[in-house]
């Protein structure tokens, strides 16, 4: 009453607006002058003042949420924007949510599905690590799609305008930490629930529930440079890439970038089945060709994993010795194995030359070269057509028998350097055996047969021709009866030759 009898009623109102500053103030003050412009009529100053007392009256609810605002005393909200700029990263509940877009006529929908991405990038991926019997470690989510849905609902409940969430959902992805797959199974339960294409939200929850359930080990390599680029880009305040990238990919990363990328210096004997699988799904998703997918990761986890085995490997191949037998049979054997998962015959045969020329010197090489050799000969009619697998065939076809007859001099015990260079000239080694070095402590005649039979040689007449000669040495017309000797004659006329040549005699008189 005091006001609509004073004199000075617009001083005495600026005496009031300036110093009633706090919100119970303010409020108090705009309540008042909402009745008193409407009892004198000024309706529309009514409805300002009954506008300003809602915004105090909401800024003081806002305060609950985030102190730090009460210390903004001039902050008035203007607009929607403004209030979702100033609350970024305040979750506001949906009761009030509804009070300020009835307050204001702001978009209560917009401010809902703002809502929904707060919360989501609120969440935090925490996870722990077990590690088995075997040393092998797995690690453990603790957060679960399930709660994550349950704090989104009463929001979800609320919202009708479908488009803008898919729209501002889809966005989010794009921006989300990929190895949270557990919120990316939230989003595609929202999305698949709100008329999203159901065939893309079907076929990404497919890719994930295998990287989730499969993928559960530390990786085999470091993330990569696409990688460390990618999260950055995303990450600018230069946030290092999370703990959990040591054991789980990027899912986005893997759904946008080409897997030839990212798990190229990944796959290696020890995770190529499962990678092969997530490979398969992708490339069945974009339309890619399988199969050549399948063969460009086969030969690459063989390259892998042998450069890996080199590397852990280093010491002992400085001082690489030939071995007689093979060193580390079951590495050989799981990189052929490697080899059953390849299609296309020419990528196979590729990957087996590879090996045998990348095998330690030895027995596995030899073994890798026999695997290699066989599947020339198998398969020669369907190659040969194909320059580069020619090319191949024809080296491990001279490369096999070369490695396979140095091995057979180390199994018999040869020893002499010289005939070791002879392996290349099967004719002349196999000669060169019949000397008297060899003869004592080696078993010639088996040898040369089996290195005849290696190389296709007819170990026979070189026996022969060998006779011819020695007979010839001295006097002998090499005609007649000694031309049906067998190998048991070639070798004693050997030993009695060679006895001779280097004056013994008196030793071969005795004999």
């Amino acid at each position: 009453m005091t006001l609509f009898t004073c004199e000075n009623r617009d001083a005495c109102l600026e005496y009031l607006r300036t110093n009633l500053t706090n919100e119970s103030q303010r409020i108090a003050l705009h309540t008042m002058l909402e009745f008193y412009y409407f009892t004198i009529g000024q309706e529309a100053k009514a409805v300002e003042e009954r506008n300003q007392r809602l915004r105090y009256t909401l800024f003081y609810e806002l305060c609950k949420l985030d102190p730090s605002l009460k210390a903004k005393k001039s902050f008035i909200f203007h607009s929607q924007s403004d209030l979702m700029k100033e609350l970024k990263h305040k979750v506001i509940n949906v009761e009030l949510l509804r009070k300020l877009s009835d307050a204001f006529g702001w978009d209560y929908q917009q401010m809902l599905v703002s809502q929904v991405i707060t919360l989501l990038g609120q969440q935090d991926l925490s996870f722990t690590v077990r590690t088995d019997a075997y040393g092998q470690e797995e690690i453990v989510i603790n957060e679960t799609t399930e709660a994550m849905l349950a704090q989104l609902q009463p929001y979800l409940a609320e919202i009708d305008n479908v488009v803008l969430l898919c729209s501002k959902l889809s966005k989010y992805m794009e921006q989300a930490n990929g190895y949270f797959y557990e919120q990316f199974f939230c989003i595609f339960e929202i999305l698949s629930q709100y008329g999203e294409t159901k065939d893309d939200i079907q076929t990404w929850r497919n890719i994930l529930t295998f990287m989730k359930d499969q993928l559960t080990g530390r990786r085999r390599q470091r993330p990569g440079q696409t990688e460390l680029e990618a999260w950055m880009r995303i990450h600018s305040d230069g946030d290092m890439l999370p703990e959990i990238a040591k054991y789980r990919y990027p899912f986005m990363l893997i759904l946008r970038q080409p897997l030839k990328v990212l798990l190229k210096e990944d796959i290696t004997i020890e995770n190529y089945h499962k990678l092969l699988i997530l490979v398969s799904l992708k490339a069945s998703a974009e339309g890619l060709d399988c199969r050549e997918m399948n063969d460009y990761f086969c030969r690459s986890a063989v390259i892998n994993s042998i450069n890996e085995y080199k590397i852990q490997n280093r010491e002992k191949s400085l001082h690489s010795e030939w071995h007689r037998q093979s060193k580390n049979k079951a590495f050989l054997q799981s990189i052929l194995r490697i080899v059953d998962s390849v299609c296309d015959l020419s990528t196979k045969l590729y990957i087996l030359y590879y090996i045998t020329c990348n095998a330690l010197d030895g027995g596995d090489q030899v073994n890798a070269a026999y695997a290699c050799y066989q599947f020339a000969r198998a398969h020669e009619s369907n190659l040969i057509g194909i320059p580069e697998a020619k090319d191949k065939i024809e080296k491990i076809y001279r490369k096999y028998p070369v490695l396979k007859t140095q091995q057979l001099l180390q199994q018999y015990g040869v020893t002499d350097e010289k005939q070791f260079q002879l392996v290349k000239n099967p004719q002349e080694l196999i000669q060169s055996l019949y000397s008297e070095s060899c003869f004592q402590k080696v078993k010639v005649n088996e040898l040369a047969t089996t290195i005849g039979q290696l190389h296709d040689l007819d170990v026979e007449a070189i026996q022969m021709g060998l006779l011819q000669k020695w007979l010839t040495m001295f006097g002998g017309s090499g005609h007649g009866g000694c031309c049906r000797c067998d190998s048991t004659t070639v070798a004693v006329c050997s030993r009695e030759t060679l006895y001779d040549d280097h004056n013994v005699s008196g030793a071969s008189q005795e004999e």
